[in-house]
């Protein structure tokens, strides 16, 4: 459910807004000043923020500004009294959606939130595509042996109506192999669907992947299909496949053996004509040795087994990765693109890097902001040396804004953490104390997949 934030000091005027809004499905809650306001967005982001303009201590303005540094994207829509026009339209210049004047008409109002929600998703869907194409480029642009080898395995596979098994480290670019596969393959015309093992407990991804009848458990109001049946003709993806309990483990086998699966609280036995593509940075071997995970179907999902190389094994492709992305970068902040020295070259070479692709556009992107227009020296570049807990592990500069600063630690403590459970995500889950969905999603926050 979408959530909107109403920020106003008239507690008639909020109620009012919010009877209205709830009315028209959204969840709502209230602030009574701007810091409160701030605190809010800050606690809980909502889809959209509706804020008054003239508020006692903290005006609208002042929200404005703190809310566009914490969430950037998010519409906030002004309210104003007829005599402020002129302070509105400041607020929109400096980032607001709109503003309306006071009382808001109902109609109006729930129109400028459903457009303002509506550019956040359609700019959303714009970023999530350029940055997939920027992932799609640095995995299959590169001209490494190694890269060269696992393209031509891929294409090879594509061909074919095999299982796949994409073995990798975080954040290689698991899921964007897969859909090459699906691309190139008989069934490019047919649903590419994904579901993350990691993500769901073990009865809704029960669920999630079978379906389910009404009333198979608690909150199950009506019958649902399961990704598996929605993949029907196509392809579906479990990304981290390691993570399945084993009694899910079993069920699958079916599916893939028979093509057969029964819903959650059903009897009645469904086929589905599915292609899966797994995935998992974890050792599946090991997982097996120890009982986690079945051989049957280890075997059954590894008919082909593609190992994508993480890139400080493919450093013959740092010079094109990083020319792509200057490129862009440069034409995105509207920066004369530097002449990068040898000194700056050979700092990335020395850099540790991890298997994630894309860090090579977060360290370029870093440097360009901080460093003066057109040019980038060795200082920009973090310093490879040895982490040890004693020292500062992430290599953030001095003049760092703090929040990139927080995600560059945060990315490090969690990759250090998956690192030392072998890729294991609820064991990593469990080292910083928090639960593996919530971990899951932290890690799609900060890129790391």
């Amino acid at each position: 459910m979408r959530r909107i934030l109403v920020a106003d000091d008239d507690r008639e005027m909020r109620e009012s807004l919010s009877a209205l809004l709830v009315s028209a499905g959204w969840e709502v809650y209230e602030a009574s000043d701007g810091m409160e306001a701030v605190r809010a967005v800050e606690e809980q982001p909502p889809h959209a923020l509706l804020v008054d303009l003239r508020m006692p201590g903290k005006g609208g303005q002042e929200v404005l500004e703190e809310v566009r540094f914490l969430e950037p994207d998010l519409p906030v829509i002004v309210l104003t009294g007829h005599g402020n026009i002129e302070l509105a339209v400041t607020a929109v210049k400096s980032g607001a959606y709109d503003f309306l004047t006071k009382p808001p008409d109902p109609d109006h109002l729930l129109l400028v939130l459903e457009r303002a929600v509506e550019r956040r998703t359609l700019e959303r869907e714009v970023e999530q595509n350029r940055r997939r194409q920027d992932d799609l480029f640095t995995m299959i642009g590169g001209q490494a042996p190694l890269m060269q080898e696992f393209l031509s395995r891929l294409e090879r596979v594509a061909a074919t109506e095999s299982t796949v098994l994409l073995a990798g480290e975080t954040g290689t670019g698991k899921e964007l192999a897969a859909r090459a596969i699906w691309k190139s393959g008989s069934r490019s015309r047919h649903p590419f669907v994904v579901v993350n093992c990691a993500t769901l407990s073990d009865t809704l991804l029960e669920s999630d992947l079978f379906g389910h009848e009404k009333g198979a458990f608690t909150g199950a109001t009506s019958a649902k299909a399961g990704r598996l049946e929605e993949a029907d003709g196509g392809t579906l993806f479990l990304d981290e496949v390691g993570e399945l309990p084993l009694p899910i483990q079993a069920k699958l086998l079916r599916v893939l053996e028979y093509g057969e699966l029964q819903r959650v609280g059903s009897t009645h036995t469904r086929h589905t004509d599915v292609r899966v593509i797994a995935a998992s940075n974890r050792d599946l071997e090991q997982e097996m040795a120890e009982g986690g995970f079945r051989p049957d179907l280890y075997h059954r999902l590894g008919v082909v087994t593609l190992h994508l190389p993480p890139l400080r094994e493919r450093m013959e492709d740092l010079p094109l990765l990083v020319d792509h992305h200057l490129k862009r970068l440069c034409a995105e902040l509207g920066r004369t693109e530097p002449e990068l020295t040898e000194a700056v070259w050979e700092r990335m070479r020395e850099y540790d890097w991890p298997g994630n692709v894309r860090e090579v556009r977060n360290i370029l992107e870093r440097a360009l902001v901080l460093s003066p227009e057109g040019t980038v020296g060795a200082d920009d570049i973090p310093s490879s040396a040895p982490v040890t807990d004693s020292g500062d592990p992430t290599g953030v500069p001095v003049g760092t804004p703090l929040t990139e600063a927080v995600d560059t630690y945060k990315r490090w403590m969690v990759q250090r953490s998956l690192d030392a459970c072998g890729g294991n995500q609820t064991r990593a889950a469990q080292l910083l104390g928090m639960h593996r969905s919530s971990l899951n999603r932290l890690m799609k926050e900060l890129d790391l997949r």
